[in-house]
C-alpha cells in the first residue's frame, strides 16, 4: 500500500495523463469515480473504441521505473506465449510507461485493457474451480521457469532488506529484527534451482484471478519478484477452504509438474509474507495527508489491527 498521504483522489493528474491515451471523452467523467487507490491509484475508463481500460498511477517517490518496465516485460512475455494475463496498452506516442510530471510531483503512469470474466472471490469456490485456478498457476510458473527476468527485478534479498530497514526506520520491535535476519538467511540458504525459484506474481490471490467460464485471467503483476515459487501457493491457498486445496495442487500439479515445490517450505513462506505486509503497513502509515479527509481515521484503525495481527503471525 501506498504512504496515505498518497490515498486521495486526484482527477486533475488522472486527466493530465490520459492526453497521452486515447479516450472517450464523453464517458471519462463517468467512469474516473470508479476510481481505487491501494498499492497504486487505479481509473477506469473506455478507449476510443468504447472498451474498459484501467489507468494506473504510481507516484515515483514510491516506485522504481525499473521494476515497473520489468513488470511490462514479464506481460508483453506472457502474452507472446498465449497466456491470459492483462495487456498493456500503448500510448499515442507507442509507450507502455510514461513519465507525468504534474503539480503533484512525477509519476508513472500505464494503461491496461479490462480482462474478461469475474474475479474468484465474487464466485462460488467448486473442486472443478479450484483445479482451474492451480493450473493457471501452474501454467504461469512453467513460464517463468523459461524467462529470463531484466536484471532491475527485485529479488527476496532486496525485498528482505528493505523491511530490516523501514522496521529500523521505525523502531519495531527488535524481535521482529531479529526473525526478519532469521528469515533472509533461512531462505539464503535454501538450494534453488530454474524449478523452484523464478519470478513469481506474489499476489496470485482470488481478487486477482477472474475467470470467464472457460480461462482464468492474471491481473496485477505489480508485486512479481524473484522468490521460490512456494510463495506463490501460499499466498492462493490461505485465500481458500481447505476443502479446496486438495483440487488446487492437483491442478498445479498437472499443469506444472516439473515444479520442485514442498509443503514443508510454506510456513518460511508464510512468514516473508507476514513480514513484508508489516513493513509495508509501517511504510503506508508513516504519512498521513493534511488535512485528512473524514474517512481516514477509520482506515487508520483498521490498518493498525492488521498491523499487529501480522505480528502475532510473524512471533509465532
Amino acid at each position: 500500500m501506498l504512504k496515505l498521504k498518497y490515498l486521495v483522489e486526484n482527477f486533475d493528474l488522472a486527466r493530465l495523463a490520459l492526453t497521452h491515451w486515447a479516450h472517450d471523452d464523453r464517458t471519462l467523467e463517468e467512469k474516473l469515480r470508479w476510481f481505487r487507490i491501494s498499492s497504486n491509484a487505479v481509473y477506469p475508463f473506455d478507449d476510443a473504441d468504447g472498451r474498459l481500460c484501467f489507468l494506473r498511477l504510481s507516484p515515483a517517490a514510491e516506485k522504481e521505473e525499473g521494476e515497473l518496465r520489468g513488470e511490462i516485460d514479464f506481460l508483453e512475455y506472457l502474452r507472446r506465449r498465449g497466456y491470459p494475463a492483462m495487456r498493456p496498452v500503448p500510448s499515442v506516442e507507442g509507450e507502455l510507461l510514461l513519465s507525468v510530471d504534474s503539480p503533484d510531483g512525477l509519476w508513472y503512469a500505464s494503461v491496461f485493457a479490462g480482462v474478461p470474466g469475474h474475479p474468484l472471490e465474487e464466485l462460488p469456490m467448486t473442486p472443478t474451480l479450484a483445479g482451474e485456478y492451480g493450473a493457471a498457476l501452474g501454467r504461469l510458473h512453467g513460464l517463468s521457469m523459461q524467462y529470463e527476468p531484466p536484471a532491475a527485478r527485485r529479488s527476496d534479498a532486496e525485498v528482505l532488506k528493505w523491511c530490516q530497514q523501514t522496521l529500523q526506520a521505525h523502531r519495531a520491535p527488535a524481535a521482529l529484527l531479529e526473525k526478519a535476519q532469521e528469515t533472509a538467511q533461512l531462505l539464503n540458504d535454501k538450494p534453488r534451482s530454474r524449478e523452484s525459484f523464478g519470478l513469481v506474481h506474489y499476489d496470485f490471490e482470488p481478487d486477482n484471478v477472474l475467470w470467464d467460464g472457460s480461462v482464468c485471467h492474471a491481473i496485477d503483476f505489480e508485486d512479481s519478484m524473484l522468490h521460490f515459487y512456494a510463495l506463490d501457493l501460499v499466498q492462493a491457498l490461505d485465500e481458500m477452504e481447505e476443502d479446496f486445496h486438495a483440487a488446487f495442487l492437483a491442478g498445479y500439479r498437472s499443469a506444472c509438474p516439473q515444479a520442485e515445490v514442498s509443503e514443508a517450505d510454506f510456513p518460511l513462506m508464510r512468514r516473508f509474507r507476514d513480514l513484508y505486509a508489516y513493513a509495508r503497513l509501517l511504510h503506508s502509515l508513516s504519512e498521513k495527508p493534511e488535512p485528512q479527509p473524514e474517512w481516514m481515521p477509520e482506515l487508520v484503525a483498521r490498518l493498525e489491527d492488521m498491523r499487529r495481527r501480522r505480528e502475532e503471525n510473524i512471533m509465532k
